[in-house]
């Protein structure tokens, strides 16, 4: 892969999946826009939020998730929300030829273990590394062990 000139020698893939309509997720993207738009931003967005770690809002990092949404609009996380519904990367997948490191936290709430392993199966060259006792936010939950991954991985 080159992006601007750069060749990509290794991917990593993390809180994602091949499709963005995701199946088991805690709510589907309809249910998701709707209720942006009847609850507003901020209510939604911290509701959402709580899906992402384990402990929810009591999640020490909890708050850089909810505050990002001052970042944002209304329109952004609608405009957002639609691309990843028709969004379908399986097929592009199996094009990939790096060698690629996926990590998916065990109580995800947004990717499901379906998700991470169809990655697994179509990235010809990858590996999963499943973080126990995390969630979407496994980066924020044990930073350290992720942290360790992503610099093996690299080194």
């Amino acid at each position: 892969i080159k992006i601007a000139g750069y060749k990509v020698e290794k991917l990593i893939c993390y809180g994602t999946g091949p499709i963005g309509e995701m199946p088991d997720r805690f709510e589907t993207i309809d249910q998701s826009r709707d209720r942006f738009k009847k609850e507003g931003l901020d209510e939604a967005a911290n509701r959402i939020a709580k899906t992402w770690f384990v402990d929810g809002d009591k999640a020490k990092y909890f708050y850089l998730c909810s505050d990002s949404v001052k970042l944002t609009t209304l329109e952004a996380t609608e405009a957002a929300l639609l691309a990843m519904k028709t969004w379908n990367g399986v097929e592009n997948s199996k094009n990939i030829k790096n060698k690629t490191l996926i990590i998916w936290g065990d109580q995800d709430k947004s990717y499901n273990r379906y998700q991470v392993e169809t990655l697994k199966q179509n990235i010809k060259d990858s590996e999963l590394i499943i973080l126990e006792g995390c969630a979407h936010n496994a980066h924020l939950e044990n930073p350290e062990k992720f942290n360790k991954i992503i610099f093996n991985f690299l080194s």
